[in-house]
Protein backbone atom coordinates (compact mmCIF):
# COMPACT_ATOMS: atom_id res chain seq x y z
CA UNK A 1 0.00 0.00 0.00
CA UNK A 2 1.36 3.48 -0.65
CA UNK A 3 2.46 5.79 1.88
CA UNK A 4 -0.35 9.06 1.72
CA UNK A 5 2.00 12.53 0.86
CA UNK A 6 2.65 14.87 3.64
CA UNK A 7 1.51 18.17 3.07
CA UNK A 8 4.54 19.15 2.21
CA UNK A 9 5.34 17.28 -0.64
CA UNK A 10 2.09 18.01 -1.75
CA UNK A 11 3.26 22.25 -1.77
CA UNK A 12 6.50 21.10 -3.21
CA UNK A 13 4.88 19.75 -5.94
CA UNK A 14 2.41 22.50 -6.48
CA UNK A 15 5.24 25.43 -5.91
CA UNK A 16 7.35 23.49 -8.61
CA UNK A 17 4.70 23.30 -10.89
CA UNK A 18 3.44 27.32 -10.51
CA UNK A 19 7.26 27.67 -11.31
CA UNK A 20 7.28 26.25 -14.48
CA UNK A 21 4.19 27.83 -15.62
CA UNK A 22 5.66 30.85 -14.74
CA UNK A 23 9.02 30.56 -16.48
CA UNK A 24 7.23 29.02 -19.41
CA UNK A 25 4.93 32.89 -19.85
CA UNK A 26 8.17 34.11 -19.22
CA UNK A 27 9.39 32.79 -21.92
CA UNK A 28 6.74 32.96 -24.32
CA UNK A 29 6.52 36.77 -23.85
CA UNK A 30 10.07 37.25 -23.93
CA UNK A 31 9.82 35.69 -27.38
CA UNK A 32 6.64 36.74 -28.64
CA UNK A 33 6.26 39.25 -31.62
CA UNK A 34 4.93 42.89 -30.76
CA UNK A 35 1.37 43.53 -32.31
CA UNK A 36 1.93 46.07 -35.28
CA UNK A 37 0.48 49.45 -34.19
CA UNK A 38 -2.19 50.72 -36.14
CA UNK A 39 -1.62 53.16 -38.91
CA UNK A 40 -5.03 54.81 -38.13
CA UNK A 41 -3.45 56.21 -34.13
CA UNK A 42 -3.85 59.70 -33.98
CA UNK A 43 -0.35 61.67 -33.90
CA UNK A 44 1.51 62.12 -30.58
CA UNK A 45 0.15 65.65 -28.94
CA UNK A 46 3.97 66.88 -29.48
CA UNK A 47 3.62 66.01 -33.22
CA UNK A 48 0.65 68.00 -33.39
CA UNK A 49 2.22 71.17 -31.40
CA UNK A 50 5.07 71.08 -34.06
CA UNK A 51 2.91 70.99 -36.99
CA UNK A 52 0.70 74.57 -35.73
CA UNK A 53 4.60 75.77 -35.71
CA UNK A 54 5.58 74.73 -39.08
CA UNK A 55 2.37 75.28 -40.45
CA UNK A 56 2.58 79.31 -39.84
CA UNK A 57 5.92 79.42 -40.70
CA UNK A 58 4.68 78.01 -44.04
CA UNK A 59 2.01 80.59 -44.52
CA UNK A 60 4.54 83.46 -44.01
CA UNK A 61 7.94 84.02 -46.06
CA UNK A 62 11.18 84.49 -44.71
CA UNK A 63 12.39 84.48 -40.66
CA UNK A 64 9.86 85.58 -38.28
CA UNK A 65 9.97 86.73 -34.75
CA UNK A 66 9.76 83.64 -32.38
CA UNK A 67 7.46 85.98 -30.05
CA UNK A 68 5.48 86.47 -32.60
CA UNK A 69 5.18 83.06 -33.40
CA UNK A 70 3.86 82.16 -29.36
CA UNK A 71 0.98 83.80 -29.72
CA UNK A 72 -0.14 82.59 -33.17
CA UNK A 73 0.35 78.86 -32.04
CA UNK A 74 -2.44 78.59 -29.74
CA UNK A 75 0.22 76.99 -27.22
CA UNK A 76 1.42 77.44 -23.79
CA UNK A 77 4.92 78.70 -23.45
CA UNK A 78 6.19 75.08 -22.32
CA UNK A 79 4.73 73.24 -25.48
CA UNK A 80 5.79 76.20 -27.49
CA UNK A 81 9.45 75.95 -26.19
CA UNK A 82 9.27 72.20 -26.68
CA UNK A 83 7.84 72.42 -30.01
CA UNK A 84 10.61 75.13 -31.56
CA UNK A 85 13.35 72.66 -29.54
CA UNK A 86 12.45 69.68 -31.48
CA UNK A 87 11.72 72.01 -34.67
CA UNK A 88 15.33 73.23 -34.69
CA UNK A 89 16.90 69.59 -33.55
CA UNK A 90 15.61 67.80 -36.11
CA UNK A 91 16.58 70.49 -38.90
CA UNK A 92 13.01 71.43 -39.84
CA UNK A 93 13.97 75.61 -39.29
CA UNK A 94 16.96 77.42 -38.61
CA UNK A 95 16.96 80.28 -36.01
CA UNK A 96 19.05 83.68 -36.13
CA UNK A 97 19.93 86.46 -33.11
CA UNK A 98 20.29 87.15 -30.04
CA UNK A 99 18.42 85.75 -26.58
CA UNK A 100 15.04 87.52 -26.81
CA UNK A 101 15.24 88.72 -30.64
CA UNK A 102 15.18 85.24 -32.29
CA UNK A 103 14.12 85.06 -35.75
CA UNK A 104 12.75 81.10 -36.89
CA UNK A 105 12.42 80.37 -40.57
CA UNK A 106 12.15 76.84 -42.04
CA UNK A 107 14.71 75.17 -43.51
CA UNK A 108 14.22 73.40 -47.22
CA UNK A 109 13.42 69.58 -45.29
CA UNK A 110 10.62 72.13 -42.93
CA UNK A 111 9.20 73.32 -45.99
CA UNK A 112 8.61 70.17 -47.95
CA UNK A 113 7.55 68.64 -44.55
CA UNK A 114 4.69 71.65 -43.44
CA UNK A 115 3.53 70.75 -46.91
CA UNK A 116 2.36 67.18 -46.50
CA UNK A 117 -0.38 66.19 -45.02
Amino acid sequence: MAKPKSKGDTFGTFLRTIQEIESHEDAARQNAIPEPQSAAQPAPASLDRSRKVLLYLAEHDGPQPVTDLLPVSGLTFSDFYSAITTLREVGLIAMSGDAGHEHAELTTAGKYVALME
